[in-house]
């Protein structure tokens, strides 16, 4: 009894939790019915209004779009009746073209900001590393008061063993200051307020250098803006013409350039003995013995060694530090040879030197290079200005003195770059000419090439870009996209004469009926450029050269296409054998 009582009890309980339930759920999910009913309504209704608005948007574009195929029309009828007045305007377009590119400033790579640059400072001859390492200090403390400076990191002497190896670290006098900054944005700045602090220092020498990475070797082999290269088989008279090109280049205050400087450095003096070998041979001794025992006193000699464990020590026999540090002293003792006594002084000869801390040798000459950098300002008018400076200077027999860095490295690049550019017209033509089965047309289509040269380096001049390998690299590119527009006319001009329309019929035709997608193609490549040419973010030089090239380059070719291109083609339907 008790068991199905307590069964009844369970049932009713179950059912009244079920109608809970369902009292909850059911209300829910009406109310998401009724959302999406809501938000599916909003969509249809929202769609009708852009439909509606963007209809009225379409109309009102088409009306100025026929607008505008009218004025064309007018337009490219002139210039059919005005052919020689069009043909001399291009010139002109090609002669000013020709001046700013003269003009511009050429760089190999673009300088890009970042939020990282080193400071190198070079500090004078015979610095200890405690110096070196109490002026950093202070040095860091004037940093990190710089605003827009977030820390710094600072690398004294050399600190690893490829430093050996690298000309431009080129002893323990130097440190490398790595400086982070907050942002891209404050890199000029924070470097010309470094420039103020540092040229306030005295007896020491500093320059700007970017962090490496991969990307940025990959991109730019040469480490320095210019490099000036003295060879001589003297290494002393190499020495001294830089020093004397420093000297002067400085007191030329040249625009743009900075931190010039000398890529070796003077050692510690120290004196060069020379044994005289016909007098060892009239005393009847060996060189080998004269040079030993020089070393014995100097150096020392290892007389025996005693056993530690597993290792042997040596014990060195050497003379007292004031006689060994003394030249009289070391050249007043005797070789004994044959129970003979021979003063040293009598067998050599010594004089006092400076060594360098590292010799370069190319071409069987000694080779002392100077560093500098550039800012703002155009390497060929710095690297003109070095070059008379060289030339008014007397130059020491069998020297050679030349300016290389970035300036030879655009030199070879841009030749190399301007033979795939004529590699690439030869190869557009070589496709043209199978498509048309002429020689004749396709070259009316290959100086929509020209014609887009012409907008690419009128607005990279106007925009204040430089020529670079980027940009160049652009030019290229736009060589395959801005025959596009020629093609689709010149095909559809040869179109309409094989209709039996005359020639300036079968070209007014075709340019009012080709005229639309002609721009919208060319606008739809130009918007898509858009956002690489305004240039948001770290790194943007790169990609604003490359898109401002691009984009310029079919806006020209396009508009003077549409005027060029039925002028030329009405001189070269003449001298074509084609039958249209």
């Amino acid at each position: 009894m008790e068991q199905k009582y307590l069964q009844f009890r369970i049932n009713s309980e179950n059912g009244k939790l079920r109608k809970i339930i369902s009292y909850i759920i059911l209300p829910f999910t009406a109310l998401i019915k009724l959302l999406l009913f809501a938000v599916n309504y909003l969509i249809s209704q929202t769609g009708r209004l852009f439909n509606k608005v963007f209809k009225r948007f379409f109309a009102r574009v088409d009306k100025q779009m026929e607008k505008v195929i009218e004025k064309y029309d007018k337009l490219l009828l002139w210039s059919l009746n005005n052919r020689v007045k069009v043909i001399m305007f291009t010139l002109f377009l090609f002669v000013l073209t020709i001046f700013a590119l003269l003009d511009m400033k050429k760089e190999f790579i673009p300088e890009t900001p970042g939020d990282e640059f080193i400071v190198e400072i070079t500090f004078p001859k015979g610095t200890s590393l405690e110096g070196n390492a109490a002026v950093t200090s202070e040095v860091e403390k004037a940093i990190l008061n710089v605003k827009n400076v977030r820390y710094v990191i600072a690398n004294i002497g050399r600190v690893n063993e490829f430093d050996f190896l690298n000309r431009d670290q080129i002893s323990i006098d130097k440190t490398n200051i790595v400086v982070k900054i907050d942002s891209y944005e404050n890199y000029f700045a924070v470097q010309d307020e470094l420039r103020k602090i540092f040229n306030a220092v005295k007896g020491i020498s500093f320059s700007f250098k970017q962090v490496e990475s991969t990307f940025t070797q990959i991109i730019n082999p040469s480490k320095n803006d210019i490099v000036i290269k003295i060879k001589n088989k003297d290494i002393d008279l190499a020495f001294e013409r830089g020093e004397t090109l420093v000297s002067v280049i400085n007191k030329k205050n040249i625009t743009g350039l900075n931190d010039l400087r000398i890529g070796i450095e003077k050692g510690d003096p120290e004196y060069r003995i020379i044994i005289d070998r016909e007098k060892c041979i009239a005393y009847g001794i060996p060189v080998e013995n004269v040079s030993q025992q020089i070393i014995n006193l100097v150096k020392g000699n290892e007389a025996a060694y005693f056993s530690d464990f597993d290792r042997k020590v040596a014990i060195n026999i050497r003379s007292f530090e004031d006689e060994r540090n003394s030249i009289d002293k070391i050249i007043s003792n005797d070789v004994v040879f044959n129970k003979q006594r021979i003063p040293i002084q009598n067998l050599i000869d010594y004089k006092l030197t400076e060594s360098y801390n590292e010799i370069w040798r190319e071409d069987q000459s000694r080779v002392v290079y100077l560093y500098a950098s550039l800012t703002s300002s155009g390497i060929e008018e710095v690297t003109n200005e070095i070059e008379k400076t060289i030339a008014g200077l007397q130059k020491y027999p069998g020297e050679s003195v030349s300016v290389s860095g970035v300036n030879e490295e655009i030199t070879s690049s841009f030749n190399l770059l301007y033979i795939a550019l004529i590699i690439s017209v030869l190869l557009m033509y070589m496709v043209l000419a199978s498509e048309f089965e002429s020689f004749l047309f396709p070259f009316i289509i290959i100086f929509s090439v020209p014609l887009g040269l012409i907008g690419s380096i009128l607005i990279l001049y106007l925009a204040g870009e430089s020529l670079s390998i980027i940009s160049v690299m652009g030019l290229i590119i736009l060589v395959g996209i801005a025959d596009n527009d020629a093609v689709v006319k010149v095909e559809f001009i040869i179109r309409k004469r094989k209709e039996g329309l005359p020639i300036k019929e079968a070209i007014l035709a075709a340019g009012k009926e080709r005229f639309r997608p002609i721009v919208m193609n060319t606008f739809t490549v130009v918007f898509g450029l858009m956002p690489m040419m305004i240039g948001i973010g770290a790194a943007t030089q790169l990609r604003v050269g490359l898109s401002i090239a691009i984009a310029g380059g079919l806006l020209s070719s396009t508009f003077l296409t549409l005027i060029i291109i039925p002028v030329l083609y009405t001189y070269m339907e003449k001298y074509s054998r084609k039958k249209l």
